[in-house]
């Protein structure tokens, strides 16, 4: 069975159209879904398969002459997965990159049929994915704190991509969703007071 986060020696088979040689590779839960999961090459960086368990070993067992687990410590481990998760997350934020001059719609469509097809978008998941969007909020809080505007930029491209993500499980769509929200907001009255607007049936309150 694979394991989760520990690095993997393979050997191409000939005609295969990586080089002959032995490759690193590993496996990562990058959605913590515990369902899909992500084959990377650390040696490049390349975002090799995705799939489950059975469906990963497969295709190693397809693709390579031979593979194994690394026996080596932990801490090469611990490195080897956050590798692994720092190149799948540049992965994501590459759809984005790749398309900015597209529609939101275009890019919101390309995102959750690329999610769908290795099975991250089903209802089942919603909660889930909640927790990746409460997760990319923290770094976006701390790009804000820390004043790191890559971070600040990388973040909410995250946490873009999984409220598209969580509106899909939950049967919506995000930009009606902000159709919706927009109506409400449009006509209100009200003032701003330390910052943040305040509606005024609110004022007396405050």
């Amino acid at each position: 069975m694979i394991k989760i986060g520990k690095l993997i020696e393979a050997k191409s088979k000939a005609g295969y159209k990586e080089e002959d040689g032995t490759i690193r590779l590993i496996v990562i839960d990058f959605w913590d879904n515990h369902e899909s999961f992500n084959l990377i090459r650390l040696g490049n960086g390349k975002y090799i398969s995705s799939g489950n368990a059975e469906q990963i070993e497969s295709y190693l067992n397809a693709h390579y002459n031979s593979w194994s687990y690394y026996d080596g410590d932990i801490f090469v481990h611990m490195v080897a997965e956050q590798t692994a998760k720092e190149i799948m997350s540049k992965y994501v934020e590459g759809i984005l990159n790749n398309d900015d001059r597209q529609s939101y719609e275009t890019l919101a469509r390309k995102i959750i049929n690329r999610f769908t097809k290795i099975g991250i978008v089903k209802p089942e998941n919603a909660k889930t994915q909640f927790m990746k969007v409460t997760e990319e909020l923290g770094e976006l809080a701390e790009g804000i704190n820390k004043d790191k505007p890559e971070q600040v930029k990388d973040s909410l491209g995250d946490v873009l991509v999984t409220l598209i993500l969580l509106a899909e499980d939950l049967n919506l769509n995000l930009l009606d969703c902000l159709n919706s929200a927009w109506g409400e907001i449009k006509d209100r009255k009200g003032k701003v007071k330390d910052g943040s607007f305040v509606k005024e049936a609110d004022l007396d309150d405050r």
